[in-house]
């Protein structure tokens, strides 16, 4: 089943959050650790929550810097693929296994307006939420 899965592994005191993405589709997987920024999570749960309700017909949230930054990053583009609620999400991890972030893995997973508002607005319990707690895209 396709799917995004977020593990928080640590929250330090300068406010970055360490997180495992796992992005799943019946073709690929990518697994990255990634730290964020809270204030980007805020950022990200309210373009996600106005794109599930209709504000825009496309969405892209990126998580860190894809240039000259030192951690690995990903970004989701989000596109209503028709109107009865389907998603097509655009999957772009960085692999990293060099020091140019030269390498990345791109694939789509699926899902629905529904799910990806429960996603956005569970994004913000990263920010307080305990160590090894998870969000799951695509659970009902």
């Amino acid at each position: 089943m396709d799917n995004i899965i977020f593990e928080k592994i640590m929250h330090d005191e300068d406010d970055f959050i360490a997180i495992n993405v796992t992005a799943i589709s019946e073709l690929a997987m990518a697994k990255q650790l990634c730290y964020l920024l809270s204030k980007n999570i805020k950022k990200n749960s309210k373009l996600l929550i106005d794109f599930s309700l209709g504000a825009m017909h496309e969405c892209y949230v990126q998580f860190g810097d894809k240039e000259g930054g030192y951690t690995p990053t990903f970004s989701l583009k989000f596109i209503k693929s028709d109107k009865c609620g389907h998603v097509l999400i655009e999957v772009d991890i960085e692999i990293n296994d060099n020091n140019q972030h030269a390498h990345r893995s791109c694939f789509y997973v699926t899902s629905d307006l529904g799910s990806v508002e429960r996603f956005g607005k569970k994004l913000i319990d990263l920010i307080n939420g305990p160590i090894w707690m998870e969000i799951i895209l695509n659970s009902k």
